[in-house]
C-alpha cells in the first residue's frame, strides 16, 4: 500500500509541474510511466 502511496504523490507533483516547459516534463513522464507499469505488475 505504501507503494501506491508514493505513485499517487508522484502524480500529484507530475500534475503541479506540468506547466514546466523545461525538459525535466518528459523524465518525469517516463517516470510516471514506469511507474504505473510496475504498480500494474504488482497488482496482478
Amino acid at each position: 500500500m505504501q507503494f501506491v502511496e508514493q505513485i499517487s504523490r508522484m502524480t500529484l507533483v507530475e500534475e503541479m509541474t506540468s506547466t514546466d516547459d523545461t525538459g525535466n516534463d518528459q523524465a518525469m513522464d517516463g517516470l510516471i510511466r514506469r511507474a504505473r507499469a510496475m504498480l500494474a505488475e504488482a497488482a496482478r
